[in-house]
């Protein structure tokens, strides 16, 4: 079996900096600190890291990566967008470039045509893999996730996972334990009580993700768990929310799985004024943050989606590269309240050196 090879993330890893300095410092580019430089040029003799860039350079043509984003919450799919954008700037010196494809504002199966349309066209252009982010069923696309699959072009998927034979790497936040995390602050202070769950459709991997470590969690704790779906739809976010809060005083705590949170909180300032309610969102963007800030919301799971979108380029860089396979990347999700709020940026920002 043959060795693997030590690649420029291996090295940003082991030192914790980004790629974009280690790349500096191999090649003597840019800048950079003497100490810095110093440290990457040891650490990549320590792991036997082999760099010949005119050989690399020269000896293949670019590779293009097809990316499509689907997602009905516009300021989730723009952290994922900048994450990936964020990547592919950091590895353009190994001729990687990026076809990226905005779907409009809905989930999979309302923009199948379109997102069918953009997999055969990298299909047919022969790129060197895909990203896809489809939030939603994919079932729609199955003839042209299948075509995809039979010319055997790598694909990593985001967020919502699409289980084929050519999908290299999963890249999500960690569901099962955002749930179990969600309940277990819940039982602080609701034990014993009823608890609504606002959730996506259910049927989607991750709020399945979310709503089983939920309930792992909460057997025992809690009297009753209801769950009411809302498909990510804005609407349908409002009139279930608007349904939650008509029965209360039942509820006495509220868990909301996903980055639709955005649509809930700008009622909930309201609302939970009246109603008290403990209340966990997900995800930390201008709606959420208020609600933290004025103790509202009892704390809110962070996803960050932006390191979602570079993990997923980072993935996907890998295999093509040497073939490295990483089935499985979780993002441990982070637990924000009033206490730490002001630690977090409303828009993740990219690692500094």
């Amino acid at each position: 079996m043959a060795e693997k090879k030590t690649t420029i993330y291996d090295l940003a890893e082991s030192l914790h900096i980004s790629v974009g300095t280690v790349y500096r410092a191999l090649h003597g580019t840019g800048r950079i600190s003497p100490a810095t430089k110093e440290r990457v040029l040891q650490k990549a003799a320590e792991m036997n890291f082999e760099l010949n860039p005119s050989a690399q350079m020269l000896s293949r043509s670019p590779i293009t990566i097809g990316v499509v984003l689907c997602c009905p919450i516009p300021e989730f799919l723009d952290e994922i967008y900048s994450g990936i954008s964020h990547e592919f700037s950091a590895i353009a010196q190994y001729k990687y470039y990026s076809d990226i494809r905005i779907m409009p504002h809905k989930n999979a199966e309302d923009c199948a045509e379109l997102i069918s349309e953009a997999i055969i066209d990298f299909k047919n252009r022969n790129y060197g893999g895909v990203i896809l982010f489809l939030s939603g069923s994919h079932e729609p696309c199955a003839d042209a996730l299948s075509a995809l699959e039979e010319a055997n072009i790598p694909m990593v998927c985001l967020v919502n996972d699409i289980p084929r034979k050519n999908r290299v790497s999963f890249v999500s936040a960690d569901g099962f334990c955002a749930g179990r995390i969600a309940a277990e602050l819940l039982s602080l202070t609701c034990t014993k009580q009823r608890i609504a769950i606002l959730t996506g459709a259910s049927a989607i991997h991750i709020h399945k993700l979310n709503l089983a470590g939920f309930m792992e969690e909460a057997k025992n704790h809690f009297e009753a768990v209801d769950v009411f779906e809302h498909q990510d739809r804005p609407d349908l976010v409002r009139h279930q929310l608007a349904a939650i809060y008509d029965h209360a005083p039942a509820y006495q705590g509220l868990y909301i799985t996903s980055a639709s949170s955005i649509y809930a909180c700008p009622l909930l300032m309201n609302l939970n004024r009246e109603q008290k309610m403990q209340i966990v969102t997900t995800d930390l963007f201008s709606q959420t943050k208020q609600p933290l800030e004025d103790r509202i919301v009892m704390a809110t799971i962070f996803q960050n989606p932006f390191l979602q979108g570079r993990k997923s380029v980072r993935a996907l860089f890998r295999f093509i590269q040497n073939h490295e396979q990483q089935n499985l990347v979780m993002i441990p999700p982070q637990i924000v309240m009033h206490s730490n709020v002001e630690l977090y940026h409303v828009s993740a920002q990219p690692e500094k050196d």
